[in-house]
């Protein structure tokens, strides 16, 4: 009798299909040969061993307790070899070139290496979840798989600040979320390695780079003087250290990746914190919903001549000074 399943695609489907037919015959008529149970074994391992997909909302994991995918963050850092005539051109970093404990990109304002004395502004831009790994074309677009070629460097340059330049960095993370301290070792790095002044230290992070900040905000809160996150996805961190931190939280209604309630989320926990004035004028946490723009805002609202609520987003971080 000819079978009733259709022409079957993969030695498991065809099995699937007719278990049924098999069940009614005489045990010894439908015992599956020796090679094709091999197959059949290794077809089940295989489905088994398949990775879970990722889940609504990305594929935003922290890095499990006791993971590493940094170098060593103990490494000595010295001031950075400058190239010559530099000016402010992206120059990567790669890991172990450094004291660092991941690969960067740096550019450094105009003169930079002209005048010793002076101290600049650091804004370090962490990435979204598309850049992770452990190659730095992925962030200057020269090795992007997918066609995909943007430059991430050019999202922050020195000149942005106008007449108030600033070293921009853009550390490569190995994985969407670190543990603090990793990001605590970068930035003590830059703060050896470069001419940095201390009250003047600055983050910008889209997307799981965003998520980085608000993981770290606790040990942050101390270090930095103002943060812009951008499409950022929640983890639920405690975020009362950073009630006082300026901060200025940006999302796009119709992004699909990451829902606007992560970030209206995290604003309304940080609001709901008890500060240490119970009035603070202006409240220095800002929540701006863009009503279109998809997940990739941050080349938008950190472009020259950017306006959100009439103010240019970059000049406001630069305008932030710690104690």
């Amino acid at each position: 009798m000819p079978s009733p399943c259709p022409p079957p695609r993969t030695a498991l489907a065809f099995h699937l299909c007719t278990i049924p037919q098999r069940a009614a015959l005489p045990r010894a008529a439908w015992r599956l040969p020796a090679g094709r149970m091999v197959l059949l074994l290794l077809l089940l391992v295989l489905a088994a061993c398949r990775p879970a997909l990722p889940p609504p909302g990305g594929p935003l994991r922290p890095t499990p307790p006791g993971a590493r995918c940094t170098l060593p963050s103990n490494l000595p850092s010295t001031p950075v070899a400058l190239l010559p005539d530099q000016g402010s051109e992206a120059v990567a970093r790669p890991r172990g070139t450094t004291g660092a404990s991941m690969g960067y990109f740096e550019r450094l304002p105009r003169g930079y290496a002209g005048s010793p004395q002076r101290r600049y502004p650091l804004v370090v831009f962490l990435h979204g979840g598309f850049e992770t790994g452990h190659h730095l074309g992925l962030l200057d677009g020269t090795a992007a798989p997918g066609g995909r070629q943007r430059d991430l460097t050019g999202t922050l340059t020195p000149e942005r600040g106008g007449d108030d330049p600033f070293i921009a960095l853009y550390p490569q993370r190995c994985s969407h979320v670190l543990p603090p301290s990793d990001l605590l070792a970068f930035l003590d790095h830059a703060a050896a390695a470069y001419r940095v002044d201390p009250r003047r230290v600055y983050l910008v992070g889209h997307s799981a780079g965003a998520a980085q900040v608000w993981r770290a905000l606790p040990e942050l809160a101390p270090r930095v003087a103002g943060v812009i996150a951008l499409s950022g996805f929640d983890l639920g961190t405690p975020v009362c250290a950073a009630r006082t931190l300026p901060m200025w939280v940006v999302h796009a209604q119709d992004d699909t990746v990451v829902p606007a309630a992560h970030s209206q989320e995290v604003v309304r926990r940080l609001r709901a914190c008890p500060p240490s004035d119970p009035n603070p004028d202006p409240d220095p946490i800002r929540l701006t919903v863009l009503p279109a723009g998809g997940h990739g805002i941050d080349a938008v609202v950190l472009a020259p001549g950017a306006r959100l609520d009439g103010e240019d987003p970059v000049g406001w971080l630069l305008r932030q000074r710690r104690p």
